[in-house]
C-alpha cells in the first residue's frame, strides 16, 4: 500500500480502491471503494468509478480491505501479565490461585506499563475501542491515551476481598465496597469525555455475587446520574449461580432482574451456563451478551450462542484477557457456535463482523460515533493487507480474512482520523520500549513479596 502526501486539498486523507466492508445497516460492499477522511470524521464513502475529492495523503489500498475498528467489549489489559502461568490451570482455581492474587500485586506504575502492552498488542490487531474494566483505570487511561486508542474505562466495584473469595469468604464489606464505588466515581469524574471525547466510562461491578443488593442500587444510579452502561461479569462460573441461589433464592438473571438491572443498559459478560428461561429474560429485557469464546473454551466452558441467537438475544465479542486478538475472538465464536449448534452455517462472517464492531458500538450506546464507516462517523478505521499467500485467491475477503487470516495482516489503523499504526508498526510510542517495561511489570509483580 502506497502512500502520496499533496500540500493544499480538502480532504485530509484518502483510501482509495479498497474492498470497503462498511458494516452498515445493508452490510454494503464496495469492491475498489474509497473512504475519504476530514477531520476526525469520515467524510466520504465511494463506490469504485465514483470521483474522489483531492486530498492531502492519499493511500493506495488497491490490494487492501478496509473494516471499521474491532470493539473490544471486556478486557483486563493488565492481565497480559499473567500469559503462560494460568492457561492451563483449572478455571476457578486459576481464578484464586494466579489471576487474584496477580492483581492484588499490580500497582498503578504496573498497570501503566501492562496497560500499554495490552493497548498496543490491541491496535497492531486491529481494535481501535478497548472496553478495560480493572483496578488502576486511571493508570490504565494514560496508556492508551499514550498509543493513540480509544477508551472505555470501568474501575471495578466490589464488597467481597477477593483474595478471601478462593477460601469461600465471600462476606460483604462495606467500607471496601464504599471504596471502590469512590475510586469508580474519580475514574468518571476526570476520564469521561477526555481528550476530545476519544474516552468514556462504564460503571463495572466486578459480578453479581461480589456486590450486595444495597451497593447494586448505589451502582445503578450512578449509572443513571451520568447517562452510562454497567458492565459486570455474570454466570462465567456455576458456583456464582449456586451462591445466589443459597443466598436469594434466584440464580444470576432473575436476581439481577429484582434489582433493576436487566435490560438494554446491562453489559452482561461470560453468560456460560445460562438456562433456556434464563436466555429467554436477556433477550426479551434487550440486556447485551459480552459472548468471550476464547478465555471461555480455554476453561472448557462455551456458552449457549446458538440459543442465545435464536432466542434474538443482543450479542457482542471480546477478547477479555491475556490477549488482544480480536480477529481470533471473532473466529472462536463462530467455531463455538457452530459446534454447539452442529451446523456450518451458523454466524457467517457477515453476521460475525457486526458482532466484533458494530453491535458493541450499540451495547455502549456509541453507534452514532463508531462502529461502522459511514458518512459523519468517527474515522476508527483498519486496513488489512490482502496481499498474503493465505488470504489467496481473493473471492470474499471478508470470509477469508475471519477464517483463515491472521490479526497481523492488519497493516494500517486509524483511530479519530489519525494513523496511529502503519505497516504494522506503532506510530504513537516505542515498540521496544513498551515491551521491556511490560516484562519488567509482570517479573516483579510475580517475585515473591
Amino acid at each position: 500500500m502506497t502512500v502520496v502526501n499533496t500540500r493544499h486539498a480538502p480532504v485530509d486523507l484518502a483510501i482509495v480502491g479498497a474492498h470497503v466492508v462498511t458494516v452498515d445497516g445493508k452490510d454494503t460492499v464496495l469492491r475498489g471503494g474509497s473512504v475519504t477522511i476530514t477531520g476526525n470524521r469520515i467524510s466520504g464513502v465511494h463506490a469504485a468509478g465514483e470521483p474522489v475529492p483531492p486530498s492531502r495523503r492519499t493511500i493506495d489500498a488497491s490490494r487492501a480491505m478496509l473494516l471499521p475498528g474491532f470493539v473490544n467489549i471486556h478486557a483486563h489489559s493488565v492481565l497480559t501479565g499473567l500469559r503462560g502461568r494460568t492457561e492451563d490451570v483449572a478455571g476457578e482455581v486459576s481464578l484464586h490461585s494466579h489471576i487474584l492474587p496477580f492483581r492484588a500485586r499490580v500497582t498503578p506504575e504496573r498497570a501503566h506499563a501492562l496497560g500499554r502492552l495490552g493497548a498496543l498488542e490491541s491496535l497492531r490487531f486491529g481494535t481501535t475501542t478497548i472496553v478495560d474494566l480493572y483496578w488502576h483505570e486511571d493508570a490504565i487511561g494514560e496508556a492508551f491515551a499514550e498509543v493513540g486508542v480509544r477508551g472505555v474505562l470501568g474501575e471495578s466495584i466490589s464488597e467481597t476481598d477477593l483474595l478471601k473469595v478462593g477460601h469461600d469468604d465471600w462476606g460483604f464489606d462495606r467500607k471496601r465496597g464504599e471504596e471502590t464505588f469512590r475510586r469508580a466515581e474519580a475514574v468518571i469524574a476526570k476520564w469521561h469525555g477526555r481528550h476530545g471525547d476519544r474516552f468514556r466510562c462504564i460503571v463495572s461491578p466486578h459480578a453479581p455475587d461480589d456486590c450486595s443488593p444495597e451497593l447494586l442500587a448505589e451502582i445503578k444510579s450512578l449509572a443513571a446520574r451520568h447517562g452510562l452502561p454497567i458492565t459486570m461479569h455474570v454466570s462465567q462460573s456455576r458456583s456464582e449461580s449456586r451462591r445466589l441461589k443459597k443466598w436469594y433464592g434466584k440464580g444470576s438473571i432473575a436476581f439481577l432482574a429484582d434489582q433493576g438491572l436487566l435490560g438494554p443498559g446491562l453489559i452482561a459478560s461470560h453468560c456460560c451456563f445460562l438456562d433456556e428461561e434464563e436466555i429467554r429474560m436477556m433477550a426479551k429485557s434487550g440486556a447485551w451478551i459480552a459472548h468471550l469464546p476464547m478465555i471461555n473454551a480455554k476453561r472448557g466452558y462455551a456458552a449457549p450462542t446458538p440459543g442465545m441467537l435464536a432466542a434474538g438475544a443482543r450479542l457482542t465479542v471480546g477478547a477479555d484477557n491475556m490477549t488482544g486478538d480480536m480477529v481470533m475472538a471473532t473466529r472462536t465464536a463462530i467455531i463455538v457456535a457452530r459446534i454447539l449448534a452442529r451446523s456450518s452455517t451458523l454466524l457467517p462472517p457477515r453476521e460475525a463482523i457486526r458482532l466484533a464492531t458494530i453491535e458493541g458500538a450499540k451495547a455502549l450506546g456509541q453507534e452514532d460515533r463508531i462502529g461502522s464507516i459511514e458518512v459523519g462517523k468517527l474515522a476508527d478505521l483498519m486496513l488489512v493487507d490482502l496481499d498474503k499467500p493465505h488470504l489467496y485467491p481473493i473471492t470474499d475477503p471478508l470470509a477469508t480474512f475471519l477464517h483463515w487470516g491472521l490479526a497481523s495482516d492488519v497493516d494500517t489503523v486509524i483511530v479519530d482520523g489519525e494513523i496511529v499504526l502503519r505497516g504494522g508498526r506503532a506510530l504513537r510510542v516505542e515498540h521496544r520500549q513498551v515491551l521491556d517495561a511490560a516484562q519488567h511489570a509482570a517479573e516483579t509483580g510475580w517475585a515473591p513479596s
